[in-house]
């Protein structure tokens, strides 16, 4: 049995949770240096940290230390992306996954219940290039935070 399209997605969502994970890891970072503290001792501070929170932080950092930064639209749109990037990459892990009516893609589903609508369901098709499209957006974030906390650093 060779590769199948089905496959092909399934790699690609892979790509997407090893990329995000080292989003994660490297917002983590970015505190510990902002921070200037030992890394073991901001890896205990930030492990426990979900993703939100790191950014939370992250932010509040950026304004404590460097409010003419913060203001700045890089600051702004790192941060904002940061969350739109984690909400995209939720519906992905957060979903089922089934076959879809094209042979090339592959179905979301998510199913939600909500007080006052009761229950929905959503089925969303995903071919591989709409996955890797995400993937490297995270890859792109990961590098951008890392070159951003530099410069904070840099005083740049």
């Amino acid at each position: 049995m060779g590769n199948t399209s089905a496959d092909a997605i399934i790699t690609a969502l892979g790509r997407v949770v090893v990329n995000f994970a080292s989003l994660e890891f490297t917002l983590g970072t970015a505190i510990i240096l902002l921070l200037n503290i030992d890394q073991k001792v901001g890896q205990i501070l930030v492990s426990k940290l979900p993703f939100k929170g790191r950014i939370d932080v992250f932010d509040a950092l950026v304004r404590y230390q460097k409010p003419n930064m913060a203001s700045g639209a890089q600051h702004v749109d790192i941060i904002t992306n940061l969350g739109q990037l984690e909400d995209r990459r939720n519906q992905i892990v957060h979903s089922a996954w089934a076959a879809a009516k094209q042979p090339t893609e592959l179905t979301r589903v998510k199913v939600n219940v909500r007080r006052k609508r009761g229950l929905s369901f959503t089925f969303e098709p995903y071919d591989e290039t709409k996955v890797l499209e995400l993937a490297q957006e995270i890859k792109q974030a990961t590098e951008k935070v890392l070159n951003y906390a530099i410069s904070l650093i840099e005083g740049k």
